[in-house]
C-alpha cells in the first residue's frame, strides 16, 4: 500500500478530467467525441486504486483522490451508454406529420416544444411520443450505476457522493414547503408547465443573444471577475428570462472553477461532484430576483421589476421543485427500474402537477449523476445570498468588500459536504424569497 503515489494519481486524474470535460461537452452538443478521454488514465480508474486509497488512513489527500477515482471510473464504465444516449437524443431521427412533415431528432422536437417556434404544444406532444429508446438507455445507466457501487463494496453511489446523509428528507420537505406559493390549477399540461417554467419577458429589455459579453457586462463596474479565466461552457439559447438565470448560474460555476486554489492538489482544489460550483451558481443565478440588480442593469420601473420578479419567482419555484424531484427520483432509480417506473406518475403529479405517459419517465426530466449537489447547492446558495445581503446590503454585487469576500471564499478548498442546518436555513430563505416574489 505504501507504494501508491497519491500525488501521481492526483496528477493523472487532473489530465483525465480535462479530457472528460471536452468529451461531455461534445456529447451534450450531439457530436461524436474525437477520442476516449479515459484510455490514457486506465491505470488509475478502477477498483484496485480505489481500494488502495481506502487503506491509506494517514494520507491527507487520499479521501479526495478516492472520490475522483470513483467518479471518473463510473464515467469510464458507462461511457458506452453515454454515447448511446447522446445518439438517441441528438442524431436518431423520428418521422412526424404534424405540426410539420419531416424527420426530427428528439432534441429538436423538445427544442421546438420550448416555444421557440409556432405551436410548441404540438411539438412537445410529438417529442413525448418518441421517448422509449432514450428511456431504455437511461434505465440501463442507473442500473449499472448501482451495480458498480456494489462492485466497489458501497451500498449505493450515495455512500460516497451524497453531500449529506439525509438529503432525501430535505427534498421531501422542500416539495411540501413550496406547495402553497404555486398559484396554478391542480393538474396542468406539460406545455403549460414549460410555459410557466420559462417565464414571461414582461417589460424588461432582455439582450437578444446570450453570449459571454452579456454576462460579463453585468459585473463590469466591479472587480468580481477581474483577471479570471472563465469557462462557462456553451451558454443556453436566449429563449426566455430563465435562460439568463441558467446562464448566470453557469457563470457562477465558472467563477468557482477559476478561483480554485492553485497551490493545492487537483483533488483537493476541485470536488468530484461540484457542490461548491453549484452553490456559487445559485448565488449568481439568484441575482435576477434581486430588485436592485434588475433596476441597475435593466433600468426598469418599479412595476416592471415587480412583474419580472413574479415571473422569475414562479420559474425558480418550479425549477427548485424539479430539482427536489430529481433527488427523490434518483433514490427510486437506484432501487431498480420497477421501483422507478411504479413511482413515476405519483411523483410527477405531486411535484409538477402534470400527468405524463410512463414512457417519458427519465426522459422529460432527465436525471443527472450530480443531482444531489444541484439541489443542495441551490439551498446553500440561497443562504449565502442572504448573508451577503445582510452584510453588504441589497446591492452587494457591486460592493468591493462583498467582492473580496466572494473571491477569497472561492479560493479556499471546496467543501464536499453540506451542513444539514445550513440546508434548512437555505430552504427557509429560498421559500421566503419565492413567496415574496410571486405573491
Amino acid at each position: 500500500m505504501d507504494d501508491l503515489d497519491t500525488l501521481a494519481v492526483d496528477r493523472e486524474l487532473r489530465k483525465c478530467c480535462e479530457r472528460w470535460v471536452g468529451y461531455r461537452r461534445a456529447l451534450q452538443a450531439g457530436r461524436v467525441p474525437a477520442s476516449d478521454p479515459f484510455t490514457p488514465s486506465r491505470w488509475v480508474l478502477g477498483r484496485k486504486t480505489f481500494y488502495e486509497l481506502g487503506e491509506l488512513e494517514h494520507d491527507p489527500i487520499a479521501p479526495a483522490v478516492r472520490r475522483w477515482v470513483y467518479r471518473l471510473t463510473e464515467q469510464r464504465v458507462n461511457s458506452d451508454l453515454s454515447l448511446e444516449l447522446s445518439k438517441r437524443l441528438y442524431r436518431d431521427e423520428h418521422a412526424i406529420a404534424e405540426p410539420e412533415d419531416g424527420r426530427f431528432t428528439l432534441a429538436a422536437l423538445l427544442r421546438q416544444g420550448l416555444a421557440v417556434g409556432p405551436k410548441p404544444a404540438l411539438w412537445l406532444g410529438q417529442a413525448l411520443k418518441h421517448t422509449e429508446q432514450v428511456q431504455e438507455t437511461v434505465l440501463q445507466l442507473w442500473e449499472r450505476r448501482q451495480e458498480l457501487a456494489a462492485r466497489f463494496a458501497l451500498s449505493s453511489p450515495d455512500a460516497l457522493s451524497a453531500p449529506c446523509e439525509n438529503l432525501y428528507e430535505h427534498a421531501e420537505r422542500w416539495v411540501t414547503a413550496s406547495e402553497a406559493p404555486w398559484q396554478t390549477s391542480a393538474i396542468i399540461t406539460p406545455a403549460a408547465l414549460i410555459e410557466q417554467a420559462l417565464g414571461d419577458p414582461g417589460r424588461l429589455e432582455w439582450p437578444a443573444r446570450l453570449v459571454p459579453r452579456v454576462l460579463l457586462d453585468f459585473f463590469a463596474d466591479t472587480r468580481l471577475l477581474e483577471a479570471l479565466e472563465l469557462d462557462p461552457g456553451r451558454l443556453p439559447a436566449a429563449l426566455a428570462p430563465t435562460s439568463y438565470m441558467r446562464a448566470l448560474a453557469r457563470l457562477g460555476a465558472a467563477f468557482c472553477d477559476a478561483n480554485a486554489p492553485k497551490d493545492q492538489p487537483f483533488s483537493i482544489a476541485h470536488d468530484a461532484w461540484g457542490l461548491e460550483r453549484r452553490r456559487h451558481g445559485a448565488i449568481f443565478g439568484l441575482l435576477l430576483l434581486n430588485a436592485e440588480f434588475l433596476r441597475r442593469h435593466f433600468g426598469a420601473s418599479r412595476e416592471a421589476i415587480r412583474q419580472a420578479r413574479r415571473s422569475l419567482g414562479t420559474s425558480l419555484l418550479i425549477a427548485s421543485r424539479i430539482a427536489a424531484l430529481r433527488v427523490l427520483s434518483r433514490r427510486a432509480a437506484l432501487s431498480g427500474r420497477k421501483a422507478f417506473l411504479e413511482s413515476f406518475e405519483e411523483r410527477t403529479v405531486r411535484v409538477c402537477r402534470v400527468e405524463l405517459p410512463l414512457r417519458t419517465a427519465g426522459v422529460f426530466m432527465r436525471l443527472h449523476d450530480d443531482d444531489p449537489q444541484r439541489f443542495a447547492g441551490l439551498l446553500l446558495g440561497a443562504a449565502a445570498s442572504q448573508r451577503l445581503t445582510e452584510s453588504h446590503d441589497e446591492d452587494w454585487f457591486r460592493n468591493p468588500r462583498a467582492v473580496d469576500q466572494l473571491r477569497s471564499e472561492a479560493a479556499l478548498p471546496p467543501c464536499f459536504d453540506a451542513n444539514p442546518d445550513e440546508l434548512a436555513r437555505g430552504a427557509d430563505v429560498l421559500g421566503r424569497l419565492i413567496e415574496g416574489s410571486v405573491v
